[in-house]
């Protein structure tokens, strides 16, 4: 995700967090997953942890994953997901928010 999609997502989030509160700490949580995997990474390289690496890896990968979730159930139906559209005409397509 670029972080003008994850600026986007977060403003939305902020706009409509009356109307959906949960929606809004979970992507919270995604992006201080995200912060907590660039910050970790470093001391990662230097003190050389393996799994520390692995793990930062995967924080930093938080956002776009819970995107692709959350795409993958809204089209199942089984989560509506209203910022879906309005991020894919952010980023032009829906195709763009995996790479």
């Amino acid at each position: 995700m670029t972080l003008n999609q994850l600026s986007f997502l977060k403003r939305w989030h902020v706009e409509h967090r009356a109307g959906h509160p949960v929606e809004y700490h979970v992507w919270d949580m995604m992006l201080t997953a995200w912060v907590m995997g660039w910050v970790g990474l470093p001391a990662a390289l230097i003190l050389w942890v393996p799994q520390g690496l692995v793990a930062c890896l995967v924080l930093f990968a938080a956002p776009a994953l819970y995107v692709r979730l959350r795409e993958r159930l809204h089209r199942q139906h089984r989560v509506r997901c209203d910022w879906l559209d309005p991020l894919a005409s952010v980023s032009g397509t829906r195709k763009a928010l995996r790479h």
